[in-house]
């Protein structure tokens, strides 16, 4: 289905918007990776500090987040107050570890919507135990879908379309339905919300329905999103490709 994937070999944080928070940031680092060469490690912190990496994504469908993760700090046998590795979503502490603890790969539901993904590690007051530090590799984040601005969402379509079939293999056909004569582009983009393809670029079609016929022999196997512009209006749907 086109997993969506962080797994730090770029050597860098440009792959995708990271967002870095506490006292020092989180950093790439060759010391032992689940996979591969690189993993994030948290920031070099001291006693009442944390070090903090967020991303926000918008979740194109009810999906889930999975990672590994690894935690070298102090150990609370009974309730994990000490030092300790948490992950949030939207804020919301998910599940936190402590100790001395080997990568392990952790997984949890995500609904559709604009979701805030957290890791943050944190030091109580005293003790330094371990290496005092935290590690994440092999993000497979949820489908993701293509930014819509605020001022691209209408208070109400006046278009729509359709895909037949829907999953297609080889070709597929669009009906639109549009009240006036317009100008229609229609994108296809994969699961990151990169453009894979052009189908109609500006194309002047009559008011009422309208059949175009799309060769997707090119594009893999997976979900993508079709999205329609037309006279203000953005609409997107899903389109399946299975082959």
């Amino acid at each position: 289905m086109g997993l969506i994937i962080e797994d730090f070999e770029t050597g860098n944080f440009e792959t995708f918007e990271w967002i870095m928070g506490g006292m020092q940031p989180w950093q790439i680092t060759e010391e032992g990776a689940y996979e591969g060469i690189y993993s994030a490690r948290s920031g070099i912190i001291g006693n009442d500090q944390n070090s903090s990496i967020t991303i926000d994504m918008n979740v194109a469908v009810d999906d889930s987040i999975s990672f590994f993760r690894k935690v070298s700090c102090e150990d609370d046998p009974y309730n994990d107050d000490y030092d300790w590795l948490g992950f949030f979503i939207d804020d919301v502490e998910v599940e936190r570890w402590d100790g001395e603890m080997d990568w392990a790969r952790l997984a949890y539901p995500v609904t559709a919507g604009q979701h805030s993904f957290k890791w943050l590690f944190n030091k109580d007051y005293s003790v330094a135990s371990g290496s005092d530090a935290a590690w994440i590799d092999n993000i497979i984040f949820p489908a993701i879908a293509p930014f819509v601005s605020v001022d691209d969402i209408p208070v109400k379509h006046q278009s729509d379309f359709f895909i037949m079939p829907n999953p297609a293999r080889n070709q597929a056909e669009l009906y639109i339905q549009i009240p006036a004569s317009s100008q229609v582009t229609v994108t296809i983009y994969d699961l990151t919300g990169n453009k894979v393809r052009e189908i109609v670029d500006a194309r002047m079609l009559s008011a009422g329905s309208n059949r175009i016929s799309v060769e997707t022999s090119e594009l893999g196997t997976g979900m993508y999103f079709c999205v329609l512009n037309v006279a203000g209006e953005r609409i997107t749907k899903k389109l399946i490709i299975n082959k």
